[in-house]
């Protein structure tokens, strides 16, 4: 009797040591869709876990990645590159409670052009509704880059420049651009140059020239 009085008590706190944690959600906060289980490598990924706020004593390691702890539930995550996978590791009072993969992606693609538009040769009246230089980015990664100035040159059919304008601050065309472009002829082209981009971390980059033809 003694034996099997033993044999459920240990079943008993078997059960109990199992069910102190629950099962804890984790979320990249940088992505669009927090239902993948994603981070991008040499970006900053802001790891949110939803019910640790209230537990204490707890902290995340991580297979591939430097970890910062910002609070109770908050973490940053910076993966290195040539890795597939990011092993975290959950840990509350030094006690291994959840553990989950994410996949390692590179940061996305950046696509420059006006507005809506996705042609290289546009009307006028086009140009006009989508009045503003738009980045178009491939990924799921949030606010990943941020275009934060330009300048715009007015070519001819051979490529000569023939009115070129102050650089502008923001992403949209100023009035006295929009005037100019009113006059425009078919093979007129837009230059967009000196494109400037501020990335998730900070930094400031500068793409490539894109243009546009008047058709």
């Amino acid at each position: 009797m003694s034996n099997f009085k033993f044999i459920v008590l240990f079943i008993l706190t078997a059960v109990l040591s199992t069910d102190t944690y629950t099962q804890y959600v984790f979320g990249n906060y940088n992505l669009h869709d927090q239902q993948y289980q994603l981070v991008y490598a040499g970006c900053k990924n802001e790891i949110i876990i939803s019910g640790l706020s209230e537990v204490k004593h707890a902290y995340l390691t991580s297979s591939g990645s430097t970890v910062t702890q910002l609070n109770d539930s908050t973490y940053i995550l910076k993966p290195r590159y040539r890795l597939h996978m990011d092993t975290l590791r959950l840990f509350i009072n030094d006690e291994l409670v959840q553990k989950e993969l994410f996949m390692v992606m590179h940061p996305p693609t950046v696509k420059v052009q006006l507005g809506e538009i996705e042609t290289t040769a546009v009307a006028i009246k086009t140009i006009l509704k989508n009045a503003y230089l738009n980045l178009i980015i491939d990924g799921f990664y949030k606010d990943y880059e941020v275009l934060t100035a330009f300048k715009l040159n007015i070519l001819d059919q051979n490529g000569v420049i023939i009115k070129t304008f102050e650089p502008n601050v923001n992403t949209r065309l100023t009035k006295e651009q929009i005037e100019f472009i009113k006059t425009l002829k078919s093979g007129n082209q837009l230059e967009f140059s000196q494109i400037i981009v501020s990335s998730a971390q900070g930094m400031k980059r500068k793409k490539p020239v894109y243009v546009l033809t008047i058709k």
